[in-house]
């Protein structure tokens, strides 16, 4: 390719690209083909970054080679960032520091700066963190942006020098104002968290935007962040979407995890889950956990894609390996119960574990459930009590309960009503339906705190219209009896049936009760002997005894006394006192 440069003996403007109308640094019109033989060696680097931004790295290489041959600090610095990079020659660290070095000792301050690179992370050198802060800060006096902003971050770290955050701001600043775009994003960041400077979010913003409009894919991500909790700004589901998603674009994990989020939700773009699903995928693949966690959820769960237990267990796994502890919780779930996985209780132990040590309360729950049940594991109550106080002591709330029961009924702890009553207050605190409706229990018939029925069905009220069972069966109780309440059996019957609908055996039986005499609704045999057998086929022995009596007295038809017998067994089998009586009554008369 044939070399032009211009007339002006003056300007040094060289070129192998088609000379242009007019010279871009002088404004001359004519240009003159050179050989080289009268070039300098500023015009080889001129060349030479011309080619490399071309493209052409074996003619960068050799422009580059020309001029660090006649001695030229930014020749010999190119040269050297030609053998870092591999461009135009094999890669060598040696030959790129040797090169960096030479071009150092003349003063050159990139050179400067990409020898204290070699020397902060043992390029080529030995690592020498004091020798990369010297480097740094040679070529920092001469106000090069890039050294300023990698010798501030050793003053943040106190990387070879004394860690100063506020020395490290001033030199962020010093090499932000100059437009270097890292250190603006870093210099944010010290004010997003009032590091060497006060804390100042409106200042963190100003200085994530002016990156972000550089297209900064990190600075972009924060400002979402800013705009998404509200820092220093009135809180903004849109613009902060809009980030997101020109962060993701710049293939910025996090970003596209968090873009994913707002697609799923709904929150400051139009719901679109396939998407969501899609731009998970993404940063997943990327190594993102919390993307890969919320991938694993989406399919467990068929949320923008079919249900797949396999991609599920796939993407679960992938978290676990990093350590995420939400991760290894559902992965010990699934092995657990042998969703999608093998049945492994033992494996499930080693997960709920790990993710007990990452502080993981719901963890410390599962642990105390395996001990309780004996699976995977000898059972102990005393051991399952001790994981359900850590998680409970943590704020767990379902552990609070599980704690609960065991003061209740004297489970691996001494029976201690009022302890019981203490820890389902925590859990019913926030919210948790099981231990209101435990609580509840408590205050209905005084265990461990003073009889108060209104607070009773207070309690039950709260945890029913969660749609807990149990609870909605009490409420019907409540409301059937007047107990703490004004009585209403057509409300007390559709509390049942909402129990009974939701599998819970006791409502099933009181809703049948309920067709069986007419209370609060129409009577009806035919839908109370349905509901007293699958009460029965739930293992509720008074729904057992009952079938008996109505086989035996005919009232399902005419009189059974097999089937009525065979009632009466299962239920006194199952420790039902006044079926045991029938059985005796029945087999004497036989």
């Amino acid at each position: 390719m044939e070399i032009h440069h211009c007339e002006n003996p003056v300007c040094r403007f060289v070129t192998r690209h088609a000379v242009p109308d007019i010279c871009p640094l002088c404004g001359g019109a004519f240009f003159l083909p050179s050989d080289g033989s009268d070039l300098v060696a500023a015009d080889w680097v001129a060349l030479g970054v011309e080619s490399k931004a071309d493209g052409r790295f074996d003619d960068a290489f050799a422009d580059f080679e020309k001029a660090a041959a006649e001695g030229d600090a930014a020749g010999q610095c190119m040269l050297g960032l030609a053998y870092e990079t591999g461009e135009g020659v094999a890669q060598s660290w040696p030959d790129a520091v040797l090169l960096y070095r030479a071009a150092a000792g003349q003063g050159n301050a990139q050179a400067q700066c990409n020898l204290g690179w070699c020397y902060e992370f043992g390029k080529g050198v030995p690592q020498d963190a004091k020798a990369a802060a010297r480097w740094y800060g040679e070529a920092a006096l001469q106000r090069d942006p890039r050294a300023e902003c990698c010798l501030a971050i050793c003053y943040t770290n106190g990387t070879g020098v004394a860690a100063d955050p506020a020395r490290a701001v001033q030199l962020y600043t010093l090499s932000a104002q100059a437009g270097f775009v890292p250190a603006m994003r870093n210099l944010a960041q010290m004010y997003h968290l009032g590091r060497g400077t006060a804390k100042n979010e409106n200042a963190a913003l100003a200085w994530y935007q002016k990156a972000a409009a550089q297209d900064d894919a990190r600075a972009l991500f924060m400002c979402g962040q800013f705009y998404e909790k509200g820092l220093g700004v009135a809180p903004d589901a849109a613009l902060a979407a809009d980030f997101y998603h020109r962060a993701a674009l710049l293939n910025y994990a996090p970003a596209q995890a968090c873009y994913a989020i707002c697609l799923e939700t709904g929150r400051g773009v139009a719901q679109n889950q396939p998407e969501a699903v899609q731009w998970y995928t993404r940063a997943a693949r990327q190594g993102d956990v919390q993307a890969q966690f919320a991938l694993a959820v989406c399919y467990e769960q068929g949320t923008g894609t079919p249900q797949s237990w396999g991609d599920a267990i796939r993407w679960y796994s992938a978290a676990a390996a990093q350590e995420l502890p939400q991760a290894l919780l559902n992965l010990g779930i699934c092995y657990e119960r042998g969703a999608g996985v093998r049945r492994d209780p033992e494996e499930a132990m080693q997960l709920y574990r790990r993710a007990a040590a990452l502080q993981l309360p719901a963890a410390e729950n599962r642990i105390g459930a395996l001990y309780e049940r004996g699976d995977g594991v000898p059972q102990s109550w005393s051991t399952a009590t001790a994981h359900y106080r850590r998680a409970a002591e943590a704020g767990y709330a379902p552990a609070q309960c599980n704690l609960g029961w065991c003061y209740e009924y004297g489970q691996g702890v001494p029976e201690d009503t009022a302890q019981a009553a203490i820890w389902y207050g925590k859990a019913a605190e926030q919210g948790f339906a099981r231990a209101q409706c435990c609580l509840g229990w408590c205050y209905e018939f005084g265990k461990g705190v003073e009889l108060d029925e209104p607070r009773a069905v207070e309690l039950y009220r709260a945890a029913a219209e969660q749609g807990l069972p149990r609870a909605q069966c009490c409420l019907g109780y409540c409301t059937e009896k007047g107990i703490g309440t004004e009585a209403d059996p057509e409300a007390a019957v559709e509390w049942y049936r909402r129990s009974a609908e939701g599998g819970y055996s006791r409502g099933m039986y009181n809703y049948a009760c309920c067709f069986e005499n007419g209370t609060g609704v129409k009577k009806d045999l035919a839908l109370a002997q349905r509901w007293y057998e699958r009460a029965a086929k739930e293992g509720l022995p008074d729904a057992m005894y009952e079938l008996g009596v109505w086989y035996e007295d005919g009232r399902c038809g005419p009189r059974d006394t097999a089937q009525a017998l065979a009632w009466y067994k299962k239920a006194a089998e199952a420790g039902h006192d006044r079926a045991r009586k029938a059985v005796e009554r029945m087999e004497k008369l036989v």
